[in-house]
């Protein structure tokens, strides 16, 4: 066997017992001979990277059972071997169902990336025939697109309702529920439908706009090119939304700011704000997690769902689409429908967006309560006769914005490898797709 600094493993009852490689070996044999493969010598590669990736991150500490589980996934994943990584999900997946059949339990990440949602999301997606984009234009041109439609929203459906049923679970100390997420990740819609199904469990949620919180423009952070930036926590007057935050789940009253986006100030006149009995503030704000955010409120009376839109979707040309990149598609759509802005202006503001995410955003992902999956494996061919022939024309301007310019080139590599979706009626109208290309009744 290999030399590891690895010695034991603990196990979920606590007993520690030796670390075996080759138990590694045989799991991920075994995974891949249950949809078809037999390569031994693979499954050893496989498993000794695993092992090099809990050495590197435990290092003299003793790694639980699920971190094993966990690394082994995520080798799967990254190296590309799909079928072994869902049939191993699945499998595991049994025995957890097997030793607890509670619903509804925490998927709160181990990290920046959440990879037990994500390989849930694929599990799912080859399930149904639309992990790549060869599978979601076959589905498009067989008309299996209004299954897939369905049976997405339905799974998005019953996410939401195990976010409902743990908070309802802790309402006795619950007093603040949050939902965060970067940009364009279906923050407003989720929070609209949970408020929903938090007041159908006997809650009573108070909504409050982070936005009424932006300090007058004249005293906005600006980035270096002298432009406000409205991407930074630091465009929230924080300590003013730290001592309301404090001060409503104390049942205190507040005088709430108004803010007034056409002139960039606050109006003089405010609005009371008072907690009754059994009330909940809910907030929904890009920086949600950031911690400056509620640093006044204790943590034990919080409840933090994050929300991305983690597409699980091959190219087709042996790549993942990014995360960023659906976004783009979103926020590109949504801008130039609601906001008067033009594909080109959101694509060359892009840039910052993602630099605020990387600082702001992504750092506090492991401190979320819940993470929600907010893509759904049938929207790409929504966006490409509403947005192809504008990247397409970006890309031929040759602007001389290199990161633009190669957003754009991914994005109609994308779009062309898909066949268009016009609007269905099997998309829900209160579906946070309809966020983004219109049509919604929330």
């Amino acid at each position: 066997m290999l030399k590891t600094t690895l010695t034991q493993v603990r196990k979920r009852t606590g007993e520690s017992v030796p670390f075996d490689l080759e138990r590694i070996e045989f799991a991920i044999f075994k995974a891949a001979a249950s949809v078809g493969g037999k390569d031994m010598p693979r499954a050893k590669r496989l498993a000794y990277r695993v092992m090099m990736l809990l050495e590197d991150r435990f290092g003299d500490r003793v790694p639980e059972v699920e971190d094993v589980q966990d690394t082994i996934e995520e080798v799967l994943i990254t190296a590309g071997h799909v079928k072994t990584a869902r049939a191993f999900i699945v499998y595991r997946e049994g025995r957890r169902m097997a030793r607890n059949e509670s619903r509804g339990a925490s998927r709160a990440p181990h990290g920046p990336v959440p990879y037990r949602v994500l390989w849930e999301t694929l599990s799912w997606n080859v399930e149904h025939g639309c992990w790549s984009a060869p599978g979601l234009a076959d589905a498009v041109a067989s008309g299996r697109i209004d299954d897939i439609i369905r049976e997405s929203e339905e799974r998005f459906e019953k996410e939401l309702d195990a976010v409902a049923d743990q908070v309802a679970e802790a309402s006795d100390r619950v007093r603040l529920v949050i939902v965060a997420g970067p940009s364009s990740s279906g923050k407003t819609t989720t929070t609209t439908r949970v408020e929903r199904k938090l007041a159908a469990r006997g809650l009573d949620p108070v909504s409050i706009s982070v936005d009424n919180y932006f300090r007058d423009l004249e005293h906005q952070p600006r980035d270096e090119f002298g432009d406000y930036d409205y991407e930074t926590p630091e465009a929230i007057d924080l300590p003013l939304f730290n001592d309301h935050l404090e001060k409503l789940v104390a049942g205190r009253k507040v005088d709430a700011p108004i803010f007034d986006f056409h002139n960039g100030k606050r109006l003089g006149q405010t609005v009371e704000i008072k907690l009754r009995k059994g009330q909940i503030v809910l907030v929904d704000t890009l920086h949600g997690l950031y911690k400056g955010l509620t640093a006044r409120v204790p943590e034990e009376v919080k409840y933090k769902v994050y929300i991305e839109a983690l597409l699980q979707l091959d190219s087709g040309r042996g790549e993942w689409v990014k995360w960023t990149d659906l976004r783009l598609l979103r926020r590109m759509a949504r801008d130039r429908i609601h906001r008067n802005v033009t594909p080109f202006q959101t694509l060359e503001h892009w840039h910052y967006v993602r630099r605020s995410e990387k600082k702001h955003i992504l750092p506090y992902v492991g401190d979320a309560n819940f993470v929600l999956n907010g893509s759904f494996p049938y929207e790409v061919p929504l966006y490409r006769p509403v947005l192809l022939p504008f990247v397409e024309e970006y890309v031929r301007r040759d602007t001389g914005v290199e990161d633009a310019t190669q957003r754009a080139r991914r994005v109609v590599a994308l779009l062309s490898a898909l066949p268009a979706l016009d609007d269905r009626e099997s998309i829900p109208k209160n579906s946070l797709v309809r966020e983004f290309i219109g049509g919604q009744s929330l």
